[in-house]
């Protein structure tokens, strides 16, 4: 059986052992543990894929333990004196905690409710070049320095620790590398792992393929259990990343979870038609059913129930919406006064309708409005809001403005870009399901300026309104809002503000280096506290594995899986490998290849 499971041959160097021809092994040890440690505190060290850890636990005799105890409190009680004497008020809060944990440690010893361990860890961490292993060993001694642990290779020991690490249960290192620590803390050290994903209220995803155990995540579990509610959904075209969102999207309803989706190829309109609920937004340059009006403003309510009304804010805002639109629109840029009679032109608008800074009241009017010859709808309403043909108007009157009317006049209803304008037709309240499908609209102009002012309307039309319902914003095709400043910085915006309305950002694409390279898309990815990994490419994956320290074996995994497979990545929980399984009667609605086969039978 040696013979079998022996190696050709191996090669001891001072700092790495060569096994073979194609393994590199190098044998390090824990030099510095923090004084507090909690359950998995070397979870890092496991996570890092390929390793052997072995714990050498040795009990320390009780008399010895005490008689130390003894003279560090004694000692510690001294330089409590001091420092009281100096008012060193900064060592005087470190020196009573040590002092009280100190005597806490003696008394759990005394009772025989802790004890005291000379403990020894050591690792053999392996890979398949040379220049991988100087890899690994870099990250993990990052990964681990941020807990306070220090790592330090076995350096001339590499034999004799490459042994320890192996399942002999020798510590051919003996006293090297020994620390004190209680039995809790050495315990905690150990890899301890929740063997399935199964939050409270959560919605199923699908099954852990490790233990066979049903995956139900809550995505709005407050802290500490995720510090936002964001998610990222990264997979390759064909990946499932589709299908995920669809299953995310439909599970919810029962929770009273609404959600609105920026469809950028237009695959989620069938949700709201097979269920027959929610409603499908499809925005085109030629039709005239849906206009999303980005005058539109509400007031914000409070936890509290404060009300407010940040038209400043809001001017401001829109402002420098219809900058961009005309710089992206005409390639330029407006003068320092044309910025100053388009501010002053909007403010003038909503004055005209009698709409004022911090006056939520004056967005309503309970003026009868006639519906027809003898109908009218009575009762506190919204006003109707300026539109862009209004600010026209009101331009057309400043000389000095003719230029900036010109640039403008595209975006009047009737015009190329005009899908804008006009009061909003659409009520989203109670909608369970709002998809803004903008796949019609042309693809290299007017659907980038769509998703910049869709970003804005779904600020205003959904994600502030009522902090008390559980909201998602879907952007799909995320990458998409990367091109352009102004839609990357909305959506950061979003990322760190829509938490504080009870919204979930979910960003979704199939270039996850795009974002991990770009300053802002970086950022927006690392706010989230979930994230969901199907097939990726392989150019994509050190970009990953870097990003969020996966394991070896993870990182191989995500060009490996099959349809459905994915990774569910979780603050502070770690990864857990699921398979995304649909019900039959979901399948109309979520899955893409049947679809594809009904179509291809029709």
């Amino acid at each position: 059986m040696a013979d079998i499971i022996a190696p050709d041959g191996y090669r001891i160097h001072e700092d790495h052992i060569r096994i073979g021809g194609s393994r590199w092994v190098r044998s390090i040890c824990i030099t510095q543990i923090p004084n507090r440690v909690r359950i998995g505190w070397l979870d890092r060290l496991f996570s890092i894929g390929d390793v052997d850890v072995s714990i050498y636990l040795e009990k320390g005799k009780e008399n010895e333990v005490l008689t130390a105890l003894n003279r560090e409190i004694l000692d510690l009680e001294t330089k409590l004196e001091q420092a009281r004497r100096s008012y060193d008020t900064t060592q005087l809060s470190r020196l009573r905690k040590a002092h009280k944990d100190a005597w806490s440690l003696r008394e759990a010893i005394q009772l025989g409710d802790n004890a005291m361990c000379y403990v020894t860890i050591v690792a053999n961490v392996a890979a398949d070049s040379r220049q991988e292993l100087d890899h690994k060993c870099r990250m993990l001694e990052e990964r681990l320095s941020g807990r306070g642990i220090h790592i330090r290779e076995a350096f001339l020991q590499q034999a004799d620790a490459y042994r320890s690490a192996l399942p002999y249960g020798i510590n051919f290192l003996e006293d090297s590398f020994r620390k004190n620590l209680d039995i809790g803390a050495a315990t905690a050290g150990f890899p301890f792992n929740q063997a399935d994903l199964a939050h409270e209220n959560g919605i199923y995803i699908g099954t852990n393929l490790q233990t066979g155990g049903p995956v139900f995540l809550n995505g709005f579990l407050p802290p500490p259990a995720f510090s936002n509610n964001h998610m990222n959904i990264f997979a390759k075209s064909g990946g499932g990343k589709t299908t995920a969102i669809k299953e995310i999207v439909t599970r919810s309803l029962p929770q009273d979870i609404r959600s609105v989706i920026l469809d950028w190829k237009g695959e989620y309109g069938i949700v709201t038609d097979a269920l027959g609920i929610g409603i499908n937004i499809v925005l085109s340059q030629s039709g005239e059913r849906y206009i999303l009006n980005i005058f539109e403003i509400n007031e914000d309510v409070d936890e509290k129930g404060s009300r407010a009304l940040y038209l400043n804010e809001h001017i401001a805002t829109v402002k420098g919406l219809l900058t961009a639109l005309i710089s992206q629109a005409h390639k330029l840029e407006l003068t320092i006064d044309e910025k100053v009679y388009l501010e002053e032109a909007i403010k003038e608008e909503y004055e005209a309708k009698g709409i004022h800074e911090g006056k939520p009241d004056s967005i309503y009017t309970s003026t009868p409005q006639r519906t027809g010859e003898e109908s009218f709808i009575l009762g506190k309403r919204k006003k109707e809001m300026p539109t862009i043909s209004s600010l026209y108007e009101r331009l057309s009157l400043n000389e000095a403005a003719s230029r900036l009317c010109k640039c403008l006049s595209i975006f009047k209803h009737g015009q190329s870009l005009g899908l804008f304008d006009g009061q909003t037709t659409v009520d989203l309240q109670g909608e369970p399901i709002i998809n803004l499908d903008l796949s019609r609209l042309e693809e290299h102009t007017a659907r980038p300026m769509a998703n910049q002012v869709v970003l804005h309307w779904v600020w205003q039309e959904f994600i502030k309104r009522d902090r008390t319902v559980l909201k998602r914003v879907i952007a799909e095709e995320a990458w998409s809002y990367l091109q352009r400043e102004e839609t990357a910085t909305f959506l950061a915006k979003l990322a760190k503000t829509a938490r504080a309305y009870t919204c979930s950002l979910t960003v979704s694409s199939q270039d996850f280096k795009e974002f991990a390279i770009h300053p802002i898309g970086s950022s927006v990815i690392t706010n989230a506290s979930q994230t969901i990994l199907g097939l990726q490419e392989e150019s994509d994956l050190e970009y990953i594995y870097e990003k969020y320290q996966l394991s070896e074996g993870e990182k191989r995994q995500l060009v490996k899986f099959k349809p459905g497979e994915m990774l569910i990545r979780l603050e502070n929980a770690g990864s857990t490998l699921v398979k995304v399984e649909r019900a039959e009667f979901e399948k109309p609605f979520i899955s893409s290849s049947y679809l594809e086969e009904r179509a291809g039978a029709g």
